[in-house]
């Protein structure tokens, strides 16, 4: 099974330590994503804690109005979805559910 993590970024928070907590957990069994929208240099934390065996992407999208980060993630986590074989998203936070609701 192939499990998602995704969020805008990975800033240290209470939802990203828990996400960055399952997903090292969860790389023991199966194969783990760490993908993000927009992540920055200063909100790099959860890449630099996840463990070895958890895989981080990154789209590297400038912050926009969220209709329009919304319109260009789509297809991007569509494509990645589908190229990585994901079985399991987990959203992490309000905007990357809506990101991918549809």
């Amino acid at each position: 099974m192939n499990v998602c993590f995704f969020g805008n970024d990975f800033r240290i928070g209470g939802a990203n330590v828990v996400a960055l907590n399952l997903a090292n957990e969860l790389s023991e069994r199966y194969k783990v994503f760490l993908v993000a929208t927009n992540d920055t240099e200063e909100t790099f934390w959860g890449r630099d804690h996840a463990g070895d065996k958890v895989s981080y992407h990154n789209f590297a999208m400038k912050k926009e109005r969220i209709l329009k980060m919304r319109k260009k993630t789509i297809p991007l986590m569509k494509k990645f979805i589908r190229e990585n074989d994901i079985d399991v998203v987990f959203a992490i936070g309000y905007y990357p559910a809506f990101y991918i609701s549809s």
